[in-house]
């Protein structure tokens, strides 16, 4: 019977690298302290990306009960009419990809409440797709964002699913507005 060689064992112990250890810590870093605010904030603040944010903000998900519930709508006014009036969301926001949220109460929520700029791009878009769907009616020539705070009450809690009602109802919510644009180009 023929013996193996046997090798020879390695006499050195396993060392962690140094930039190991600086990856790890990075990455704890970047997730604990986004994570961290999360926790006692309610969410992350700062200028971490929205990805980021979500990401941190699952193992938290409801810190606090919320007292009161925001929700948005349009008015527009068309040209030679200077009165506002409520634009019909259904024909324009007809997919609710979130739920019972259509895409325009998800981009109010993420983007649209804090920046005039993406507010003014979706304005030009209802415009162009106004002209489309209306096209014998006067071109709009202005669009208003309201956004109206509903408290929630105990005493009258919600029946059924929820739903966000199909206009502001001033004797229950604070109704403020938000912002008014101009279609680019447009003539009052």
């Amino acid at each position: 019977m023929r013996e193996e060689p046997q090798r020879p064992q390695s006499q050195a112990t396993p060392r962690v690298r140094r930039r190991d250890v600086v990856v790890g810590a990075l990455v704890l870093l970047a997730w604990l302290t986004p994570l961290a605010q999360g926790a006692v904030l309610g969410r992350p603040k700062g200028p971490w990306p929205f990805f980021w944010k979500d990401l941190c903000t699952v193992s938290c998900l409801f810190p606090t009960a919320p007292r009161e519930i925001q929700y948005y709508h349009l008015e527009v006014a068309r040209q030679g009419r200077p009165v506002f009036y409520p634009l019909e969301e259904a024909e324009y926001f007809q997919l609710q990809p979130f739920g019972y949220r259509t895409r325009f109460d998800y981009f109010m929520a993420r983007w649209g409440a804090h920046s005039p700029a993406p507010r003014q791009d979706l304005v030009e878009w209802i415009a162009r797709r106004d002209r489309e769907l209306h096209p014998a009616e006067p071109p709009i020539v202005r669009v208003r964002f309201l956004r109206s705070i509903r408290p929630i009450r105990a005493d009258t809690p919600p029946t059924g699913r929820w739903r966000k009602p199909p206009r502001p109802d001033r004797a229950r919510d604070r109704v403020g507005v938000l912002a008014v644009h101009e279609v680019r180009g447009s003539t009052p």
